[in-house]
C-alpha cells in the first residue's frame, strides 16, 4: 500500500513527499524504558501461529542453526530469515521496525524495506547509524551466543530512531518554499541523489528545497547516534538572490529550521577544512585530476567556518567518513 501510495502521488520535485513520509512514521510511537522492545505477548503469538512454528521448527533442525532457531524461551528469534508475508501475519509493521532496528544482520524484514521507496528512508536511517559510529554494545557470551547488553539500551535506541523519523517528516524550509527528500544510492555515505541524480548528496540524506518550481537548495546530512551531522549547504545553480528574501545568512536559515524540526537533537556542523579535502577527493573519485579551483575551495571554507548567528561552536569534534564536524550549542548563542 505505500509502495503504491508513492506511485500515485502527484508529479512534483524529484524526491520523497515529506507529507507520505509523514503518514508512515504516524503509527509509530516511543516505548517507555521499562517496558520491552516486543510485547510480551508476542512470543506467544509466535508460538500459535502454525506456519510460523512448522518454519521455526524445520530450521531449527538443521546443522549449525544454534545461533538462530530458537533461541530458549522465545519464538520469535528466526524473524531474519522468515519471508515478510509470514513475519507480517504474526507481528505488527511496528513491531517489526522495532525488532529490525536493533539487528545488525541483513534479514528479508531490511531487505523488504530497501525495496519500497517509502519504507528505504527507514532502512537508510539504520545504515546512516552504521556508517557513522553505531555498533551493537556489550560483549559476545559464547554460552547464549549474544551480546549482553542493557535491555533498555534496545528501548532507547528504537526511541531515538523514532525521533529522527519524525524529525525528518517535519522539517519545512519556511512558507513558498517546496521541500523533498533525497538519500544517497544503498549504502553509499555520499552519491548523486536517488530521486534526483541531478543533485550530489553529501551524506545519507539530502533535504531539495524548491522555489517555483526549481530546486534551489540542497542540505544533505547524516543521522548518527552523536546527533545531526550537516555536511553540505549548497545553492543550486547562480541566482541566489532569493537568500536575501530570508532574512538572515542562508545557513543561519538552515540551521534554525533543523533545530525546531528536530527538538533535542544535537547539531554538528562540517569543517570548512574537510568539507574542501571531501569535496576534493570526491572530484577525484570521479574526474582524474579535478576539483574545486582555489576560489570555491575558499569560498566552501569560509561558508562553514562563518561565526553563526543562533549557535556557537563547543570545541568538541568528531571526525567520521572523511569530515570533521563541530558541535554546536544553541543554549550558548552568540549576542
Amino acid at each position: 500500500m505505500i509502495a503504491a501510495a508513492v506511485a500515485e502521488a502527484p508529479a512534483g520535485p524529484a524526491g520523497l513527499d515529506l507529507a507520505l513520509l509523514g503518514d508512515l512514521v504516524s503509527g509509530l510511537r516511543e516505548i517507555p524504558e521499562t517496558e520491552p522492545l516486543l510485547p510480551q505477548d508476542a512470543d506467544a503469538r509466535c508460538r500459535a501461529h502454525p506456519e510460523w512454528a512448522a518454519w521455526i521448527n524445520e530450521r531449527a533442525s538443521r546443522p549449525g542453526a544454534w545461533h538462530f532457531y530458537p533461541r530458549p524461551g522465545s519464538w520469535c528469534s528466526g524473524w531474519r530469515d522468515m519471508p515478510y508475508d509470514l513475519l507480517a501475519e504474526v507481528l505488527s509493521e511496528e513491531e517489526i521496525f522495532r525488532v529490525w532496528w536493533d539487528s545488525a544482520i541483513m534479514s528479508e524484514a531490511g531487505r523488504h524495506m530497501e525495496g519500497d521507496p517509502l519504507l528505504r528512508v527507514l532502512w537508510q536511517m539504520h545504515n546512516s547509524f552504521w556508517r557513522y559510529g553505531w555498533s551493537l554494545p556489550g560483549e559476545f557470551d559464547p554460552e547464549t551466543k549474544t551480546f549482553s547488553k542493557d535491555p533498555a539500551y534496545a528501548v532507547r535506541r528504537y526511541n531515538l530512531a523514532v525521533r529522527y523519523l519524525q524529525g525528518l517528516a517535519r522539517f519545512s524550509f519556511g512558507d513558498g518554499f517546496a521541500v523533498v527528500l533525497d538519500h544517497a544510492y544503498f549504502v553509499k555515505t555520499s552519491s548523486h541523489g536517488t530521486h534526483s541524480e541531478k543533485a550530489w548528496i553529501d551524506g545519507k540524506f539530502a533535504y531539495h528545497v524548491h522555489l517555483r518550481g526549481e530546486r534551489v537548495l540542497t542540505i544533505g546530512f547524516s543521522l548518527a547516534t552523536q546527533g545531526l551531522l550537516l555536511a553540505q549547504v549548497q545553492l543550486a545553480g547562480r541566482g541566489n538572490r532569493w537568500a536575501f528574501h530570508l532574512g538572515r545568512h542562508v545557513l543561519d536559515h538552515v540551521l534554525a529550521r533543523l533545530a525546531a524540526a528536530f527538538p533535542g537533537v544535537p547539531l554538528w556542523l562540517v569543517t570548512g577544512p574537510s568539507a574542501v579535502e571531501a569535496c576534493r577527493r570526491s572530484y577525484g573519485a570521479y574526474q582524474s585530476g579535478a576539483g574545486p579551483s582555489p576560489e570555491a575551495a575558499a569560498r566552501m571554507q569560509a561558508l562553514y567556518d562563518r561565526p553563526l548567528a543562533d549557535f556557537t561552536r563547543t570545541g568538541e569534534t568528531y571526525a567520521v567518513n572523511g569530515r570533521t564536524y563541530a558541535r554546536l550549542d544553541p543554549r550558548a548563542a552568540a549576542a
